[in-house]
């Protein structure tokens, strides 16, 4: 019987068998999609785990496992992609230069409170074109071409504005007393 009508009967060693066959092809494709490896894990677990949802309880048959993975797996990470929030904790990790290891060791939520507060504080000290495409690109979460025809730019200026608004922003972050960098 093949693997598939096995995971719909429930048979679980079946599922680990497709789990197995395709978790890391998975976490690679993702992994080139995404630069953040823990997410890209859960992703790659998230979308397995609707794989075992599709074949078990809604007993849905799928001619091609790793085109579905892939489809399901990408779609989500362009949903975390266009999700403000994410654009946001990418600026702010830019800004203070941290990796997920780095910002994970941090000695509580205090010391993040007080560095957003002060990246706010820097961002209004901005120049008045510099503070416009940040706020637009990490606040409002347009993207560059709506930035662009916005302010009436090109999409290289924005991309030159964007570029050297965190430059600045990192290096007035970074010398706060807060930070060890």
């Amino acid at each position: 019987m093949e693997l598939q009508a096995l995971c719909q009967q429930g048979n679980t060693r079946a599922f680990k068998e497709l789990y197995e066959r395709h978790d890391e092809d998975l976490l690679a494709y993702v992994g080139n999609l995404f630069d953040h490896q823990q997410q890209a894990e859960d992703i790659v677990l998230e979308t397995l785990s609707k794989l075992f949802i599709e074949l078990s309880e809604k007993k849905r048959r799928i001619n091609n496992v790793q085109a579905w993975l892939r489809t399901v797996a990408g779609n989500r990470v362009i949903d975390i992609l266009r999700s403000n929030d994410y654009r946001k904790q990418v600026f702010y990790d830019e800004v203070f230069a941290f990796s997920l290891e780095e910002e994970q060791s941090l000695a509580g939520n205090s010391q993040k409170d007080q560095q957003m507060e002060v990246l706010i504080s820097e961002i209004y000290r901005l120049k008045h074109e510099y503070r416009q495409v940040i706020v637009q690109r990490f606040i409002y979460g347009k993207l560059i071409p709506e930035i662009s025809s916005s302010l009436n730019l090109s999409t290289e200026e924005v991309y030159k504005l964007l570029k050297g608004a965190k430059k600045i922003l990192k290096n007035r972050c970074l010398k706060h007393p807060f930070s060890d960098k």
